[in-house]
């Protein structure tokens, strides 16, 4: 079987955050998905979850860059989260769509991410810590995640069951968006599961 790596990598980031009980992550509402230009169902995976091509917009994003232990993963990311709810509300920017997550390395003792909030437009100020950047961009294909965030990595198995029998190349990049509140260890959400098309 051919390994999908980028998928792989994310399947067990998506395991490596349900581990343990966090408390719920307060992100930006769903109102907007800004950065969907344009989506399209491709078919469905084995278990019938519905699989979409789409275009990602690029849009400014307000973002950090987040490394640690892999073992400390889910509770590091719940943390960064919360904080950068925090830095927007008390500088009063009001986020475009919902925080979204990019991996972009993996491994058994170390990950790297760097989790943006888009924007609108460019902030008169940027809260200390964050960063200015622009949001991925381009084909990609997606599926959502319904219900528990514990249960996530059946999602990941699904779509990695699509791309490979459909033979899709993507990039070693996927992308988690957090639609409404996360909760990490136990309650239910929406979570956009987006790997990139190379």
């Amino acid at each position: 079987m051919r390994v999908v790596v980028a998928l792989g990598f994310l399947l067990t980031a998506g395991a490596a955050l349900a581990q343990s009980g966090v408390e719920t992550v307060p992100v930006a509402p769903p109102a907007s998905s800004t950065i969907i230009e344009r989506a399209q169902p491709l078919g469905n995976s084995p278990n019938d979850l519905e699989v979409d091509e789409v275009t990602l917009a690029a849009v400014p994003a307000l973002s950090t860059r987040l490394t640690g232990d892999t073992r400390r993963l889910q509770d590091l990311v719940a943390k960064r989260l919360r904080e950068m709810a925090k830095s927007l509300n008390e500088a009063g920017i009001i986020p475009a769509g919902p925080a979204m997550a990019v991996f972009d390395q993996l491994a058994n003792t170390s990950f790297s991410v760097e989790i943006m909030v888009p924007l609108s437009e460019r902030p008169a100020t940027i809260p200390q810590g964050l960063g200015l950047t622009t949001t991925p961009y381009g084909q990609a294909v997606r599926i959502i995640h319904h219900g528990d965030y514990d249960d996530i990595d059946a999602t990941y198995d699904e779509l990695s069951s699509f791309i490979e029998d459909r033979d899709i190349a993507i990039e070693d990049v996927v992308i988690e968006r957090y639609m409404g509140e996360i909760s990490v260890g136990g309650g239910a959400g929406t979570v956009e599961i987006i790997a990139m098309k190379r």
